[in-house]
């Protein structure tokens, strides 16, 4: 075991209101020492009452708090080695004898007081230690076998660390298993669409310039996947890719040092204000739900990973803006749900409170989409044909359907079937 990180993991400094004698120190005093980090507040609160009942004088000598050992004679921790038990007055109140401490601290030892609960330190023997020092809830266990598995602060830590790294496996991991399996698949199924006849008709319809009059059959065939791979390759997505494990990794370290630290198993101090580690959780939790929806309907886009980015930069400041317009006590939960709202209706919701705030005006809902009246084609794919830059007829006349294919993920025979009913619409 590795005892210095055990004493990181574990200790924390306490500071007392008078000076403490050091037995067999030749009369040095102290005015702090290491004990458990959740004991801290009540031994602090201990010796403040001690010292405001005027009992200063009755504490001879203070004789240790944290000492890595078993109980002797046993295989079981003491209370020593998580810093829980305290020895004061040694010289004159050995292990298992009659001891000397005064009756007022005794008595003090086991009541209730207006500065702390229950007194976990020992004052007259080694069994008012482990009667009374038991470590409060979250503490390491009173008597503890070596054998025995036990939830160590190095254990919690690690459980936290787990919990971070799997957060940010499941933010990039659903696009990678996309491209791995649904895109080749669609790519596979949209080739096998392009025969010899079809490239030439493609090519002479979207790319006249080119000259493949001299191709053979498996030129075209080539040259089409050439050209397919240039501009359509899983490659475009590394960047963005990396991207998003980066904004997202640099966040989820931050959080998981935060909470760490809030729940008192770090051996840091400094921490992220609760509020912006909310607002990103927030943001997490929409992008992870939006990741998985997209694999479920294998409709991923380079662009909808450089979404998730741009998601994840906007999340605390939205946070704090919009958690603003709250009540100061549900600010942090606040802040959670609102990242949990897809961008577009935190930019909606936003622009309505800045319209109020500021009253100026702002344009009303929008009607019909022209793309709507296409057979087979509703409001959720006219916005996204919207979102491509094609909002009128003529428009989605004259695209490529390869490439709208693509860029929509949706199947190409419907792309083609749109596209057609696009071309024969009657102009109004």
């Amino acid at each position: 075991m590795n005892l210095a990180r055990w004493e990181r993991q574990i200790l924390a400094p306490c500071a007392i209101s008078f000076p403490l004698t050091i037995g067999g120190a030749d009369g040095q005093t102290l005015r702090s020492f290491q004990c458990h980090r959740r004991l801290v507040d009540v031994f602090e609160a201990v010796f403040d009452e001690l010292d405001r009942r005027g009992l200063q004088s009755a504490i001879k000598t203070w004789d240790g708090v944290f000492a890595f050992r078993a109980i002797r004679g046993e295989t079981h921790f003491s209370l020593h080695a998580f810093g829980a038990a305290i020895d004061l007055n040694a010289a004159t109140n050995p292990l298992g004898g009659p001891g000397d401490m005064d009756s007022a601290v005794i008595a003090f030892s086991g009541e209730e007081t207006s500065n702390c609960a229950r007194t976990p330190c020992t004052f007259s023997s080694r069994k008012d230690i482990e009667r009374k020092a038991a470590p409060g809830p979250g503490s390491p266990t009173r008597r503890v076998n070596y054998r025995e598995e036990v939830m160590t602060p190095a254990t919690y830590a690690v459980l936290i660390i787990l919990a971070g790294v799997a957060a940010w496996v499941m933010v990039w991991l659903p696009c990678v298993i996309y491209l791995s399996k649904s895109w080749r698949s669609r790519r596979d199924k949209l080739l096998a669409v392009f025969g010899p006849t079809e490239i030439k008709l493609y090519y002479k319809q979207f790319f006249p310039a080119v000259d493949i009059s001299q191709d053979t059959d498996d030129q075209l065939a080539k040259r089409f996947k050439v050209r397919f791979f240039g501009l359509y390759g899983r490659r475009r997505y590394a960047f963005p890719l990396l991207l998003l494990a980066c904004v997202a990794g640099v966040g989820l370290f931050g959080t998981v040092r935060t909470v760490q630290v809030w729940v008192g198993v770090s051996v840091n101090t400094s921490a992220i204000p609760s509020m912006a580690v909310s607002a990103f959780l927030g943001g997490l939790t929409w992008v992870v739900n939006d990741q998985l929806g997209r694999l479920r309907n294998r409709d991923f886009t380079s662009y909808d990973v450089y979404n998730c980015v741009f998601r994840f930069l906007i999340a605390i400041p939205f946070g704090y803006a919009l958690s603003g317009f709250a009540n100061k006590d549900l600010g942090v939960s606040v802040a959670f749900l609102l990242g949990t709202f897809p961008t577009g209706t935190l930019f909606t919701y936003g622009r309505r409170l800045a319209t109020q705030q500021l009253k100026v005006g702002e344009g009303g809902e929008s009607s019909r989409l022209e793309l709507e009246s296409l057979q087979g084609v509703g409001r959720t794919n006219a916005e996204r044909f919207m979102d491509e830059g094609l909002t009128t007829m003529t428009e989605l006349a004259w695209v490529d359907p390869v490439d709208l294919t693509i860029r929509t993920n949706r199947d190409f025979n419907y792309i083609v079937d749109c596209v057609s009913q696009a071309v024969s619409f009657p102009v109004k």
